[in-house]
Parts: structure tokens; sequence; C-alpha cells
């Protein structure tokens, strides 16, 4: 039985942190269980960037808490550090929103229900709830005006359009709600704390005391009467606002923001800006500013106005006594009570998501009360919800029959009890073996199953299972998907049986299958992987075997059967009258693909190139096409002077109004009618190389590019300016 220490918060850990209130700067980055290894490259990224703090969840997808022993042992290697981690988790209500909770216990049952009640029983332990989409009032007009809300205003695609002055943000403001706004990865969100400690994190959060700066280009602080964002102050005639900025950039504008409306602005261009103010806003609910450059914004979270009122002083601390510690008069009643009777009471108290983490944690340490025949009887109850308190409670005693009870909730028939038992089997109790789990594996919910996959002992030797998982591995289901993925690397880094597996399937033309021998990365199957490129036809297949492979070299591409052809010399005459004669004994190329390799290749192109004494010269003769013309036909080459840095000459088809990309491209072209023809040549001068000297050979690559599509004589894979992924071009000497 594993024994974890953690009684309260995973995040509650011992990290070194700042001594004294200021603005943190921190992020929220999302993982994934596949591809491996995300949650140690973000915590070095962190601590790189040096942030004060980075928040880590993963698509709801994949369930809650995802990768938590991952995420221990990150920690614990990374420790100490500047940087405070937070593991958070996230919930999806609908198809567009999704709501990431941190600050909670991972080990109590998570409510999927609307985002002011998830908001509600976060912070009823403490955390905090964040919104990924602002509520409609006509479907939530149960929101309360002083509900505090946070807001991710900016993902990983750039600001919600709801926080465009005068959008969805300003109007629910106008109306008395109470929103701030957090960031993304792509962005710094800075909190005012006391400290980095999670619990002044959080505080910070709940306050509402924060500023969000895209890609950190403009650090600003912005307060009205010295209180910062999130504080609730009185207008009066005047109120004193203070605007500090420092900019990457000049910073083109500065905006103060209320009731939907602008109140103030200023252009500074310059990169720092300092200013105090004195406005009336007698009349205004809230006050917000936003700075920006010419590449990035930054915003605040409001600061609100609430003249009805003297406000009490923020208490920025947010030391509230913890709720299950006043509910010990609660506990004490039902001391004299039988067993029925303290069922009944306690059902109530642990079905509801407000008062279930409450209750459990002030029972925790109570084993007069807390027995085993009452948690039976509870166990026993015909309401799914008293059954899943029961669960939890058996999680927080942490005994040594756990793992037995969690197995038998597997077959509870409310898949809410099935999910929640196999992510503690999975979180709190030692890997399972497959002989426990196979016969319900695949007769729990999809959400249970997702758990029970990463449950499994990576270690178990089993043919039937592997196969089991690689079938997982296709089902249109993400989470599932993406835990057998994950247990299949994690179970073929142990046993070649498993890589063979993969192999066998692999040759099936079973894409996911050889990303993730790529992934475990074995040298034993290299050889197969190259006969799985070489043999498939221009496909997705054909494309992965080829990224697949490069995980084999990192240091350079490895580019298996690559393209090349020969020149044995010809002398042709550039007049644009094209004729195979002439150009006879030339290199040809007539054979050209998607240059992801996985499309259809472009038929009826042919390029001819050689070289004399001067130039190296080249000739091209492609069907006319009046329906979808290309925009131009690319040549790309690099010499062994330069092998990193391709020379690329661009000439552009008649019907395009573009000029050739460089001058001293020698061209003469002509259209037929039923042909383009292009006879021209490049200086060898203009290529850095000698013409009284042998040139073995070139890295050489030919691109016909349209507005979507590019059709390339060597497929690049996307990367066309790598010469490492061109074709070779073999050159004759001229006598």
């Amino acid at each position: 039985m594993k024994q974890y220490t953690l009684i309260a918060f995973l995040v509650l850990l011992a990290h070194p942190c700042s001594a004294s209130w200021n603005w943190y700067a921190g992020d929220l980055v999302s993982y994934t269980l596949y591809p491996p290894d995300q949650l140690a490259h973000h915590f070095q990224a962190a601590s790189d960037t040096q942030l004060d703090y980075r928040i880590f969840y993963a698509p709801p997808a994949e369930g809650h808490f995802v990768g938590l022993a991952d995420f221990l042992r990150e920690e614990e290697f990374n420790a100490p550090t500047a940087c405070t981690p937070i593991l958070g988790t996230a919930v999806m209500l609908d198809p567009t929103h999704t709501v990431v909770c941190i600050g909670v216990d991972p080990r109590s049952p998570i409510p999927k229900t609307t985002p002011e009640e998830l908001n509600q029983w976060a912070t009823s332990q403490g955390g905090i709830a964040i919104v990924t989409a602002l509520p409609d009032l006509l479907q939530h007009p149960h929101m309360l005006p002083n509900h505090t809300t946070l807001f991710q205003a900016l993902d990983t695609k750039g600001w919600h359009s709801d926080c465009e002055m005068g959008g969805k943000w300003d109007s629910l403001l106008t109306l008395g709600h109470r929103i701030g706004i957090v960031g993304s990865s792509i962005s710094h969100t800075y909190v005012w704390a006391e400290t980095t400690q999670p619990h002044h994190l959080f505080a910070g959060f709940n306050n509402m005391a924060t500023v969000v700066a895209e890609a950190n280009g403009i650090v600003a602080d912005f307060r009205v009467d010295e209180h910062i964002p999130g504080s609730v102050v009185l207008p009066g005639a005047q109120v004193s606002i203070r605007l500090l900025a420092t900019a990457r950039e000049p910073i083109q504008s500065i905006r103060l923001i209320a009731n939907g409306q602008v109140i103030w602005s200023t252009t500074p261009n310059t990169n720092t800006f300092s200013t105090r103010l004195q406005k009336a806003l007698t009349d205004k609910r809230y006050l917000r500013a936003e700075f920006q450059t010419e590449s990035h914004h930054t915003r605040t979270s409001p600061i609100f106005f609430a003249p009805e009122f003297d406000p009490e002083p923020m208490d920025l601390s947010f030391e509230h006594l913890p709720l299950h510690l006043t509910w010990n008069s609660v506990v004490e009643s039902l001391t004299s009570l039988p067993i029925e009777s303290q069922a009944r009471i306690l059902a109530e108290y642990i079905s509801h998501e407000q008062t279930r983490f409450a209750m459990t944690m002030a029972l925790e340490s109570r084993t007069d009360i807390l027995s085993n025949p009452l948690i039976e009887a509870l166990s026993e109850s015909p309401f799914p919800q008293v059954r899943l308190g029961a669960a939890f409670l058996r999680v927080m005693q942490n005994e040594s029959t756990l793992s037995g009870h969690l197995l038998q909730l597997l077959s509870d028939p409310d898949p809410a009890i099935q999910t929640y038992a196999a992510r503690m089997l999975l979180q709190y109790t030692p890997f399972q073996s497959a002989t426990q789990l196979k016969d319900r594996i695949d007769l729990v919910d999809a959400h249970a199953r997702t758990y029970l996959i990463q449950a499994l002992d990576p270690a178990h030797l089993d043919q039937i299972l592997y196969q089991s998982l690689i079938h997982a591995t296709r089902t249109p289901k993400f989470g599932i998907a993406s835990a057998a993925t994950a247990k299949l690397v994690e179970m073929g880094t142990r046993n070649f049986k498993v890589i063979k597996s993969l192999r066998d399937s692999a040759y099936t033309g079973h894409i996911t299958c050889l990303e993730i021998l790529g992934a475990i990365g074995d040298e034993r199957v290299l050889d197969d992987i190259e006969k799985i490129y070489n043999n498939a036809a221009p496909s997705p297949l054909k494309n992965a075997a080829f990224r697949v492979l490069q995980t084999f070299f990192p240091q350079q591409d490895h580019y298996p059967n690559r393209p090349e052809v020969h020149d044995e010399g010809a002398l042709p005459l550039l007049d644009g009258l094209f004729s195979k004669e002439e150009w006879k004994g030339s290199a040809h190329m007539d054979h050209f693909v998607d240059d992801a390799h996985m499309g259809q290749t472009y038929k009826g192109i042919e390029i001819y190139v050689t070289r004399n004494e001067t130039h190296l010269l080249f000739a091209i003769q492609m069907p006319k096409n009046s329906t979808h013309p290309p925009q131009h036909l690319e040549f790309s080459l690099a010499t062994t002077l330069a092998p990193q840095i391709p020379f690329v000459f661009a000439i552009h088809y008649p019907t395009t109004t573009e000029t050739p990309l460089d001058p001293t491209l020698q061209v003469i072209q002509s259209i037929t009618d039923t042909a383009w023809i292009v006879e021209g040549g490049i200086g060898l001068n203009d290529l850095g190389l000698d013409p009284t000297a042998a040139i073995p050979y070139l890295r050489f690559n030919a691109s016909l590019v349209s507005d979507t599509n590019r059709w390339s004589w060597t497929p690049t894979y996307g990367m066309p300016d790598n010469p490492d992924r061109f074709g070779i071009l073999h050159l004759h000497t001229p006598h």
C-alpha cells in the first residue's frame, strides 16, 4: 500500500518562497499523457524562465489530476526551486465550456455542475475555479453580483473576443458582476500575494488581484487610491489613479475603461511610462486598465466601486478558518446516536458537493464515530451521491483494505462512482494486476476505463493485453486512446514483446503504433521503420514513418532512400524552344509528390538540370493549368560551402503578378496551347562556387507551389528550407 503524506491539498508542499507582498509572475500550462515527459519539460521551462509559479492541468477528456504520481516525482526532483508548482484539474461542463480548478484536494470527488456551483465547491476547499467562457445571464440568472469569477481571457489562440472594450466582460462588470482575469501558457499572469506559498497565491486569485501580460511584453501596475486590481473602493469626488508600465517595445496606447467606455487614454510611444491622475468616478461600477504595444496587450482585472456601502478593508491573506474546523459541534452531536441515526444525518452532509469535503475532513480523525459499520451503512444507500460520499470517506481513511473496496465499487451501477473508484485506484494504490482488471476494464464507464488503463501494472506480461491496448489506441474516445498510448510506451520500455506487438501492428498501417515506437526509441526496430517508410505510398503512414525516423537521429535528419539524380552532360540552347533531344544527358526529375508525403502526386511536370562552364542550367515543362494555376516553381539548393543555408529561386507562373525573388535569375519562358516552358540559368559565381572546379553534388530540391499546396521532387515534411531534407543532384564536370 502506498502511503501518502498529503492530507489537505496536494499543492501545500514545502517550497522556498518570497517573503513579502509583491506581484508574482506565473502561467497556466496544459499537458497530456502522451507524448511522454511533458511534465518534466514544463518544470524545466518554468525554471528557465524564472517563473514564480506554474499551474499544470490536463485536458478534461484525459481525466482529473492526470499524472499525479509523475507530478509529485518532478516536484521532489526539482526541489528546492524558486517556482511553486500547482497541479489543477479541468472539468468540461459542455463542449464549449471548461473550468480549471486549482487548490482542491485530489482525493475529492469532482462535481460536474454549473460554473457557479463548481466555483463554490472549489472555494469551499480554499481553491478557485477558472472559467474559459463567460456566463450568459439568460442561462445563469442566479449568478450573484458579488460572486467572484476568474476568466481565462487569454488562451493559446489569443485574447478572447469578450475582452474587447464594450464586450461581454464589460457588460457583466457594468451589471455588478465581479470577474477577474488570468492568462495561459503564452502569457504571464501576475498575482498580488504575500508569498509564493500556494495558499497565498490562491488568496490572490480569489481576490482577483491579477494582471495578464501577453508574452510578458508589457509589465504594468495599476492602482486606485493605492488599491490593487480586485479591490472594492469608494469612488468619492476624486480618486487618485496610478499607472506604471515598462515594455520591450514602445507603448502605443494606455486606456482606462469604466462601464464599457474609455474615460482616459494616452499614447506615450515610450518603453516606460508612469503617471498619476485624479478622476471623478461617482457613477462608475469599476475601472480597468489596458496597455498596448505593436505586438502585445496587457490587461488588468478591474478595481470595483461600491457607493452603497463602506467596504471593510480587503483581507488579502485569505487566512479564513477552514470550514471543516467549524463543524466539530455537528460531529460531536453524533456521538450519542445509534449508527442508523448517524448514517441518516451524515448522508445529508456527504451527499452534497458544498458540504461533502468539510464534513469528511471533520470526520477524518474521528475513529470513535467513523466506524466500519457506519461506512458500510452509508455505502449501501440507494442514493448514488451518498455512496459516492462514503467512497470518499474510505479514501480519506486510507486503510489497508482500500484497494479491495475500490475494486468492488467498479461494479456500482452509477458511472460517477465507477469513475471515482478507478481514479483512486490509479492515484492512491499500487499498480493493479491485469488479472484483477481485465474482466472489468471493458465493462465500466468510458471515463473509468481511462483511469483503469493507467492503473495497469506496466511490468505485466500478457500478449492479449498488449493487443487490447493497441486496439484501444484507435478508439474515438480521446481519454482512452491517450491512456492506452501512454501505457504502451511505459510497457514498451520494460519488455521487448510489447515492442514486437507494436512493430507488427505498424506493418499493417497502424500509425499510432509507429509513433509509440518512436517514443520508446528502441533501435532494434529501426530497420523495420525504414522498410515501412520505403514501402509505403504517399500517405499519412509514410509521413509518420519519416517523422519517427527523425526521433532516432536528433542531431541530423535521417532520410532513407533519398532521391538522387545524375547529370551526364548536355549542351542545350536557352531560347525558350524546349526539346528533349537537346537536354538529353542532363539530370531529369518528373516525380513530384505532396511535400508532406501525405497526398497525391503532381503529374506531367518535368525538370532538367545540367551545367556548363559558368552556369547551372535548367528547363521546365509542365501542362498548362488554367483552372488552378500554381503561384511559382521553386528551386532550392545548398552547396558544401554553406550546407545549412539554402539558396532559393522562384520562377513565377505567367498569370501571376509576382516578380522573380532574385533578379540575377536568368529566365526565358513561353506558353503554348498545352504547356508552360521555362529555360534559364543560375550563375555558379552567384552560388559562391568556382566555375573552374569540379562540383560533385548539390543538395537540391524543386517544388511547385500553389495557394494551398506544395509538391516537391524531394518531400521535406513541412521543412522546405532545411537542406538536410533535399535530394542529391550529381553534376558532371565540363571538359
